[in-house]
């Protein structure tokens, strides 16, 4: 018999990275101890999404930190 264990941190830290980088959003509140903080997260992507701050964002069009790339 296998259990299913959660996600850990080699799983939302690549995503992160792209978060931050993409937006300039701080994700070092996601992880406490080494360990993923899921409600954190959930709250803060929920609250990006609501925020319409993603409506900025042109699709195709690279980013770092909130600035486009030419």
């Amino acid at each position: 018999m296998t259990t299913a264990t959660p996600a850990g941190i080699g799983t939302y830290l690549p995503l992160c990275h792209r978060l931050e980088a993409w937006t300039g959003m701080d994700c070092r509140p996601f992880f406490y101890a080494g360990e993923p903080r899921r409600l954190e997260i959930a709250a803060a992507l929920e609250s990006l999404l609501e925020s319409g701050e993603l409506d900025r964002y042109v699709p195709g069009q690279r980013y770092f930190w909130g600035y486009p790339v030419p």
